[in-house]
């Protein structure tokens, strides 16, 4: 039997399978928001972060992931820049650098925004200056996401080694890591309120589904019931008249004291008039079906 259908071209099915994959996809949207608050949630309430320069001294690892501060002894190269993204969507452009960490380490550090750039830019200058000078400037810090390097980002890290002379093994620690400062504290809550808003928007979605599957329930089960009346009305009609028939025959048949065969051909006029009547009441029925589809579809357009 085909499924009915409403004025969308909706079943009840499709109905019920929007109204759970919502649901769902809100429940995955809200868990993937508390594991991002739960992974920075001490830099988000508290501000703390992991310091770069004591985890080096200390000869202890830096992870992929961690939020960290750092003081940067001096900038050496700008070695890249491609575009930066907020959650897939191309805002501006980001920048890369070869900074040296503390007397011995180095380490990627990518910066977008004008005032970070005047910072670091004035730094690398001030650094390459120094070979004249010989005085090494200030250091400057740093707060940022460690993230690993790879791909393109990585090939031209690597140029960009060679081509400073820089060498693992030479009294440097090269670290294969980069520090994104362009990561803060306002995208990574930024982060948790898209989750939020985004699981929000789909439980709305799933209750407007599921008020809509409701509204179809109802109106398939009026359409039913006003059908099943009707038919029951006709078919009722539909016996009454039978019986009516027979009996009448019946008494004629009594009262003109008619021969068998007679009485046979009497009593097979009213079966097939019976017969006729039944047909009667069926397309009774389907005429009132007709009519209750045409306002069950009418109700729905006019919704």
């Amino acid at each position: 039997m085909e499924s009915v259908k409403d004025h969308k071209g909706k079943t009840k099915s499709n109905y019920v399978a929007a109204t759970v994959l919502s649901f769902f996809v809100a429940v995955l949207a809200l868990f993937l928001g508390f594991i991002l608050f739960v992974s920075d949630m001490d830099y988000l309430l508290k501000g703390e972060y992991i310091d770069v320069n004591s985890r080096i001294e200390d000869g202890a690892s830096i992870d992929a992931g961690d939020r960290v501060g750092v003081d940067v002894t001096g900038v050496l190269m700008k070695y890249g820049q491609t575009k930066h993204t907020v959650y897939f969507i191309p805002v501006g452009k980001e920048y890369h650098y070869v900074a040296l960490i503390g007397d011995n380490a180095i380490m990627s550090i990518t910066v977008k925004g004008k005032k970070n750039l005047g910072i670091v830019d004035e730094n690398m200058q001030a650094v390459s200056n120094s070979f004249i000078t010989g005085e090494m400037p200030a250091s400057i810090h740093l707060e940022g996401k460690v993230t690993n390097l790879s791909g393109e980002k990585l090939k031209y890290y690597k140029q960009a080694l060679n081509a400073l002379g820089v060498k693992s093994g030479d009294g440097l620690d090269v670290y294969h890591l980069d520090i994104d400062t362009t990561s803060t504290k306002l995208t990574a809550w930024g982060g948790v309120l898209f989750c939020v808003l985004f699981a929000i928007a789909m439980i709305i979605l799933g209750i407007k589904n599921k008020k809509s599957a409701k509204y179809f329930y109802d109106n398939i089960n009026a359409s039913n019931a006003m059908v099943a009346d009707s038919t029951m009305q006709n078919v009722d009609g539909v016996a009454f008249n039978a019986s009516e028939n027979i009996m009448t025959n019946i008494n004629n048949n009594n009262m003109t004291n008619a021969n068998p065969f007679d009485a046979a051909n009497n009593t097979f006029d009213a079966a097939n008039n019976t017969f006729d009547a039944a047909n009667n009441a069926f397309d009774a029925a389907n005429n009132t079906f007709d009519v209750t589809s045409n306002t069950f579809d009418n109700n729905n357009n006019n919704q």
